[in-house]
């Protein structure tokens, strides 16, 4: 809870993750297990949510055509293989610190993950 709170106060949470917080948090809960659950599940619903991607700099909608050397946007929708499971490219960011990035998802379990340029060409 205190973890939430911080997050949902720091400076540049995108709005939409906080709504995702706070909603997850003031659900009405049976249990304590059902409350974790409700908590685990707006993380997990933050990492994927298209609203939050767009809100944190990331974009979503697969480009038309190629961009720059590395592909960019254009691989959004692409499937992947990556430690041996299946996956598929949601959303591209391009870091000035760290180079291009691109987030996919787990099939099986939608947990997701990001990718460098080289790590995405294997």
């Amino acid at each position: 809870h205190l973890l939430f709170s911080y997050v949902y106060h720091m400076k540049g949470t995108p709005s939409m993750a906080q709504k995702i917080m706070a909603y997850s948090l003031q659900r009405k809960a049976r249990t304590v297990d059902e409350r974790l659950k409700f908590i685990l599940d707006g993380v997990r619903r933050i990492t994927y949510d298209p609203t939050v991607l767009n809100q944190d700099g990331w974009t979503t909608a697969k480009a038309e055509s190629p961009e720059g050397v590395s592909g960019g946007a254009f691989l959004i929708g692409r499937r992947v293989i990556w430690h041996r499971y299946e996956a598929i490219v949601i959303a591209f960011v391009r870091d000035e610190e760290i180079g291009d990035l691109w987030k996919a998802i787990w099939l099986e379990d939608h947990d997701t993950f990001d990718l460098e340029a080289d790590e995405l060409q294997e």
